[in-house]
C-alpha cells in the first residue's frame, strides 16, 4: 500500500507544478473537480474481516481462511461548488477482496462491493498551493459475491480531515477518513 501512495503523491506533485497556478485566497477559482484516488481499510474491508473472525468462531474452528488479500478501494469523485465553502458531489467506489478457505475442502471465497454516495464538502480555506476540507456522505453500497448473489446495505464515509495540494487546475489529496472509501490519497483536476 505504501508504494502505491507514494507513487500517486509523486505523481500529483509533479502534475501540479507543472499545471499554471492562480491565487485563490479569497474563494474558489473553478467551480467543478473530478478525482481519482485509492485508500485501505474501508467498512466493507472491516465486513469482511469481520465475516471471517465470526465464521472462525461459530465453526469452531473448521473454516480457516488464509491468504486474504485486500486490493483497496479505487474510486472517482465528482464535486460542485455551489459556493466559497460548500460543495456538493458524487462519490463512486470498487473494493475487491478474497480469501483461501481450507474446511477440508479448498475453495476461494471472494467479495467485490461497488458504492455510490452523494457527498457534500465543507471548505475550511483554499489558498494558492493549498485548501482544507471536511467531507460526508450516504449512499448505498453493493455486496457482490457469497450467498445471496447481491447485498445491498447502507453505506457512508466519514472524512473530517481533508488536505489538497498544487496548483491551479491539478492538485493532490488526502483524506483522513471512514466509510465506503476509507482513508484515501489521489489526484484531482480541477476546471
Amino acid at each position: 500500500m505504501n508504494k502505491y501512495l507514494s507513487f500517486l503523491l509523486a505523481v500529483s506533485l509533479t502534475l501540479s507544478l507543472a499545471a499554471p497556478s492562480r491565487a485563490e485566497s479569497l474563494g474558489r477559482l473553478h467551480q467543478n473537480e473530478l478525482a481519482v484516488s485509492y485508500g485501505q481499510i474501508s467498512f466493507p474491508q472491516t465486513i469482511y474481516v469481520l465475516g471471517e473472525v465470526l465464521g472462525v468462531a461459530l465453526s469452531m474452528g473448521n473454516f480457516k481462511p488464509q491468504d486474504t488479500r485486500m486490493l483497496g478501494q479505487f474510486s472517482l469523485e465528482y464535486t460542485h461548488w455551489v459556493g466559497r465553502w460548500v460543495g456538493l458531489g458524487l462519490l463512486a467506489t470498487g473494493d475487491h477482496m478474497t480469501s483461501t478457505v481450507n474446511d477440508g475442502q479448498s475453495a476461494d471465497y471472494t467479495m467485490t462491493v461497488f458504492s455510490a454516495l452523494p457527498t457534500v464538502k465543507l471548505s475550511w480555506f483554499n489558498y494558492e498551493h493549498v485548501g482544507m476540507y471536511s467531507k460526508i456522505g450516504a449512499g448505498v453500497s453493493d455486496f457482490v459475491g457469497g450467498d445471496p448473489g447481491h447485498q445491498f446495505i447502507i453505506a457512508f464515509q466519514l472524512s473530517p480531515v481533508c488536505v489538497d495540494f498544487g496548483g491551479a487546475h491539478f492538485r493532490g489529496f488526502v483524506e483522513i477518513g471512514y466509510g465506503a472509501q476509507g482513508p484515501c490519497g489521489g489526484i484531482k483536476y480541477v476546471f
